[in-house]
């Protein structure tokens, strides 16, 4: 009896602690969810994930199975999962949601993973974000968007358009265009405003350096900031470090702000014009002395070597806008690019190997590079990450599979199929070896690589609407 009674509390607990749980929705398409919303009165969120997503997966372990967002969620949501990608081990209840997935991702911008989407009970986009959340960061969000202001952010909107403007709400109201509408012009409009009207006739450190201020500045319009603005005085004034600490951002937020502005005003703005240069051949030595002579306490020559690699991007890897890139001198382009990975090999921390050397022949030369030459350096530059990364034995199979994968992905665009395959197939072996040692299905985390493998084997181009490819493309074997 008494071992029944144990299993009998035991069984209470485990339903009690699921029952916390943050609950989904088992509707079978999207029109059921939209219904069940109206007719309960309750918000949706959307939770757009992918299999291969790991900060997706931390977000069902860490967040979604928390007791306190049960609590909240559970009563006022309609609670919807989302999976944009499809592969072979998906079920027939995913499958049947595959082209409501789609529609919704499409509709809802599920661009960056994971995607969190907030809707009113009617359906109406109220909020987004972007990103891993911990569960406290999680909850402020979703009361965030539910708040009857922010629901209401369209008569807001509305009110300020027609000149009624509370200069004092008006952070709010630009956060929630940023984060809702991601209109990125009107945001930039609606803090010129702020700055010029309200933010720039203030005195008082206290009411300048604020949290929201700062994400006015940093996270939603960087590219309206001025170094005459109250904002930018003050923080110099202040000092970087310490606008830090007081603004609780992790050190080198405001140092990150400040050279953005000066990279902007001093050299894209002197060197661009509507899209055009000025001067193909631009005299780097005395732009960094100019930069010196305005900010002492900057890094001059770091400044200007940064905007000749990455444009405004400060390194941050995507598009080719390094300036040389940007004028047409590959050649120089490409010297640049190598001196630094030659600085990441020497560092040779997998860090560095992996969101440094990697990234930047992923997102910038399998993305959007076409000259052969180009790619064929990123090659060399991937066989010596890759040799270095594996030498590393604390580095699991899965960072090092995505070394061979990009590897195999710059071989495929120079048109190298056999020689691609046969490197993604080296990947999938190292991971499904690791998964086996692990007590893992072998096939855990593998959908990526098989979709990919089976697209090189019919010729077809990878991630075609994210990567350029030359205009006679085509397969040598």
């Amino acid at each position: 009896m008494k071992l029944i009674a144990l299993i009998a509390i035991f069984l209470a607990n485990v339903t009690f602690s699921t029952a916390q749980q943050l609950q989904f929705s088992k509707a079978t398409n999207w029109a059921d969810v939209l219904k069940d919303a109206k007719e309960t009165d309750k918000f949706i969120f959307i939770d757009g994930y992918a299999t291969w997503c790991t900060p997706c997966k931390l977000m069902e372990e860490h967040v979604f199975a928390n007791s306190e967002v049960g609590k909240f969620m559970n009563p006022n949501f309609i609670s919807v999962k989302v999976q944009v990608d499809q592969t072979d081990k998906d079920g027939q209840f995913i499958r049947n949601w595959y082209k409501d997935a789609e529609m919704i991702n499409k509709k809802y911008s599920l661009s960056v993973l994971p995607a969190q989407v907030i809707l009113s009970p009617d359906g109406e986009l109220l909020y987004r974000s972007y990103g891993y959340a911990g569960a406290d960061k999680f909850l402020n969000m979703v009361k965030f968007a539910t708040k009857p202001e922010v629901m209401h952010f369209r008569d807001q909107l509305f009110a300020y358009q027609m000149g009624n403007k509370d200069y004092l709400r008006l952070p709010e109201l630009i956060k929630i265009v940023y984060t809702v509408l991601q209109d990125n012009e009107l945001v930039v409009k609606m803090t010129r405003d702020y700055f010029d009207h309200y933010l720039n006739l203030q005195k008082e450190k206290s009411i300048i350096l604020t949290k929201e201020n700062f994400d006015i500045a940093f996270t939603y319009a960087r590219p309206a900031v001025k170094s005459s603005d109250a904002i930018f005085k003050a923080i110099r004034e202040y000092g970087v470090d310490k606008t830090d600490s007081l603004l609780e951002r992790s050190a080198g937020w405001a140092q990150i702000l400040i050279v953005a502005v000066v990279k902007r005003e001093e050299l894209e703005d002197r060197l661009w014009k509507d899209g055009k240069p000025l001067k193909k051949g631009p005299d780097w030595v005395q732009l960094a002395k100019m930069i010196r002579s305005k900010y002492p306490e900057l890094d001059a020559d770091k400044i200007v070597d940064e905007y000749r690699l990455w444009g405004l991007n400060r390194g941050l890897t995507g598009p080719d806008l390094s300036f040389y890139g940007r004028v047409g001198n590959i050649k120089k382009r490409d010297a640049y690019y190598n001196r630094l990975v030659e600085t990441y090999l020497i560092e040779n921390t997998a860090d560095v190997l992996i969101y440094g050397v990697n990234n930047l022949c992923w997102f910038t030369y399998f993305n959007h590079v076409i000259e052969p030459t180009s790619l064929k350096l990123a090659v060399t530059w991937m066989d010596k990450a890759i040799i270095k990364l594996m030498e590393k034995k604390e580095v699991n199979s899965e960072d090092k599979a995505t070394l061979l994968d990009t590897k195999a992905a710059l071989l495929y665009k120079l048109g190298y199929r056999h020689k691609a395959i046969a490197i993604e197939n080296t990947a999938l072996e190292m991971i499904r070896r690791e998964n086996l040692e692990n007590g893992h299905e072998a096939n855990r985390g593998c959908g990526g690589f098989l979709k990919k493998i089976e697209k090189m084997k019919n010729g077809e181009k990878l991630n075609e609407n994210e990567v350029t490819y030359p205009k006679d493309w085509k397969l040598s074997n």
